[in-house]
């Protein structure tokens, strides 16, 4: 993907998840199983980042276990839903590729760093290493790294998926492709899938990337992580590629450190994928 596909779609993302926020904020009140999972990694008193936190679900799970939590996004909607939900949490409206910028944070390490739904957002490999590697130099050096990103390869027509995007990629003239999803799909790459969030009616489009597990845990050892494992999940439970909903990674540190780079030399906007937690 280019450069410029790639700020393409960021702003894009971005115009999608301002104009569906209070809507989205509704569908963000349930916790999910898999956060269950996490529960080993989180111990009392410990400092917590959360990027990408929307509405500051995750912190409704966590905040009886008596850590230090901070929650950053971009959205001013969910996170304004967030600081009035829950007061006692620290929540900062900041932009994933600008991390060294947020001054509650810079210069600070947190002994676990959660990215609920928030990296299948970004696009292009350049990107997705550089907010990984930004992620990674806020993890303390024996801390963890909680990524719960979607499973795109599960089959299915009624949910957003990598089969149907093709279908739809395939099949559709190019010019109601570029009517409905606002990039041209000649632009993409197999494993980047357009979806349609809401109804036909008042929906928006958002890019998604297919992850693999496999593809997750090369990205997390590229930026320095070990121990690295990722897996596929079902409402918490083991699944398979085909019947997995989410995919959990979980990155342990290294000590090695890892210059972080910009993916290209010019300004890019906010993702949207930091404006929430994410998406259905």
């Amino acid at each position: 993907m280019t450069q410029e596909t790639a700020q393409e779609i960021l702003r894009l993302n971005r115009e999608t998840y301002e104009k569906i926020a209070p809507v989205f904020d509704k569908t963000r009140k349930t916790l999910w199983d898999e956060f269950n999972i996490f529960e080993p990694y989180v111990k009392e008193g410990m400092r917590i980042l959360d990027i990408g936190c929307g509405n500051g679900r995750l912190y409704r799970f966590l905040k009886d276990r008596g850590i230090e939590y901070t929650g950053i996004d971009q959205n001013e909607y969910l996170i304004n839903q967030a600081r009035e939900r829950y007061p006692s949490a620290t929540f900062v409206r900041g932009d994933i590729l600008e991390l060294h910028k947020i001054s509650e944070i810079s210069g600070h390490v947190f002994d676990a760093v959660f990215c609920i739904s928030l990296l299948s957002n970004i696009p292009s490999r350049q990107y997705r290493r550089y907010v990984l590697s930004s992620m990674r130099q806020f993890v303390r050096g024996t801390g963890v790294l909680c990524m719960i990103n979607w499973n795109l390869w599960r089959p299915g027509w009624k949910q957003k998926n990598i089969w149907t995007g093709f279908t739809h990629r395939l099949f559709w003239p190019a010019d109601l492709w570029g009517i409905r999803y606002k990039v041209s799909e000649r632009k993409l790459g197999f494993c980047d899938v357009m979806a349609w969030w809401g109804n036909a009616y008042s929906g928006s489009p958002l890019y998604y990337r297919a992850f693999t597990t496999s593809e997750l845990i090369m990205l997390c050892r590229q930026v320095g992580f070990h121990d690295v494992e990722s897996f596929y999940v079902n409402r918490g439970k083991s699944a398979n590629w085909w019947n997995g909903r989410n995919i959990v990674t979980i990155a342990q540190m290294t000590p090695r450190a890892v210059r972080v780079h910009a993916p290209f030399s010019v300004t890019v906007p906010a993702p949207a994928a930091v404006m929430s937690a994410r998406t259905l």
